[in-house]
């Protein structure tokens, strides 16, 4: 399976160039309209956040319906949410599980996911959702769990795909907006959100986070990605970002958004991140990876030999990938880097985000930190 759900990762079955628009919170009345990505050479697309606040019971995690969120295969999917009525703080995670966008790479990819899959949440209960861990930062927080069926890592505006003679509808960024008209006004005393996600999560919480940004306004959003890194084209195939930008349609989501700022279309997700880092100074963005990941390295090797190997690639060539960006991001005092030892994919929904230790720094650690305002390198 490409970018599976790894070690760690989550299993909510139970079984196992402008400035992109203007925002307005209208401190979360539900009643505002936020238009982003309006700047620039593209559109990001709008959101209206006018939707029914989301009513639940407190401490248990319940299914949402949403008929107007899709899967790749055109089923309806939703939401699940655990509420702290107490808690003004608000944790959306973004769900991983592959990507879909050749015959081979959707076989391993859900295209489906709905009420039943959710199963009460009963596979959410470690690592960041574990709420009787008193080391966990986020213990007491709303949380809003985003499953994950659309095949393009969250970001895709796509509902006409089209990979091996099949239909897809590639929606994942359309769901997002979705979703948000319906969150923003659930909270509307909301003071902080940690926006993060794992394995394809991880992508997509970096790839949604200039739109949650703006649908947040003046609330401070928290953007951690977990095993989702970007690298340069000199390590990540332009055939391979081509092939992802084409197929789910991402002119219209965030590389949209991101207009002359991301000038490559075929090379584009470091400039995207580094891009909302310096939109957002006061902002912090933090990504977690190990340096020879082999989720992911299996998936940047589909890149290799121009978009024709079925070969990871190399540990030395990922391994330097994530150091250029490390170098890159270096000087921007709102990105954090945390890299472990080893090849262990996603950390944050399982014990691995207790456990882990680099330099003396515990992961957890490093996390409380960025939530509270402090960003470093460990690596």
């Amino acid at each position: 399976m490409l970018l599976a759900c790894g070690d760690g990762d989550v299993d909510a079955t139970g079984a196992g160039g402008g400035d992109g628009g203007s925002a307005t919170n209208g401190n979360g009345s539900g009643g505002s309209t936020t238009s982003v990505g309006s700047g620039g050479t593209g559109s990001g697309g709008s959101i209206v956040t006018d939707g029914d606040p989301i009513e639940a019971p407190a401490d248990t995690w319940t299914w949402v319906d949403f008929p107007d969120a899709k899967c790749r295969d055109g089923s309806d999917t939703g939401i699940g949410v655990n509420l702290n009525p107490d808690s003004t703080e608000v944790v959306i995670y973004l769900q991983g599980g592959g990507a879909c966008w050749t015959g081979l790479t959707c076989q391993g990819n859900p295209s489906s996911f709905g009420s039943g899959d959710f199963n009460g949440g009963s596979g959410l209960s470690a690592g960041i959702f574990d709420r009787d861990n008193t080391d966990n930062p986020i213990a007491d927080w709303n949380m809003v769990f985003v499953p994950y069926c659309t095949g393009d890592v969250h970001s895709g505006s796509n509902p006409d795909g089209m990979v091996g003679g099949s239909p897809q509808m590639f929606v994942g960024y359309d769901n997002i907006k979705a979703y948000l008209n319906r969150i923003l006004p659930t909270f509307p005393n909301v003071s902080k959100v940690l926006l993060t996600g794992s394995s394809a999560g991880g992508f997509g919480a970096a790839s949604v986070s200039y739109l949650v940004q703006q649908t947040f306004g003046d609330v401070e959003v928290v953007t951690l990605d977990d095993a989702g890194p970007a690298m340069r084209g000199e390590y990540l195939a332009p055939c391979l970002q081509e092939a992802w930008r084409d197929t789910w349609g991402l002119d219209k989501t965030f590389l949209g958004a991101c207009g002359s700022n991301c000038p490559d279309k075929s090379d584009f997700l470091v400039d995207y991140v580094t891009w909302v880092s310096s939109e957002y100074p006061d902002r912090r963005t933090a990504l977690l990876s190990t340096r020879s990941d082999t989720v992911i390295r299996t998936f940047f090797g589909l890149g290799e030999n121009n978009c024709a190997s079925l070969t990871p690639m190399s540990e030395t060539k990922f391994g330097a990938g994530l150091d250029a960006f490390a170098d890159e991001v270096q000087s921007n005092s709102n990105f954090g880097i945390y890299y472990a030892p080893g090849s262990t994919h996603t950390f944050l929904a399982g014990n691995g985000f207790y456990s882990t230790e680099v330099n003396n720094v515990r992961m957890v650690d490093f996390v409380a930190d960025l939530i509270d305002g402090t960003t470093s390198q460990v690596r």
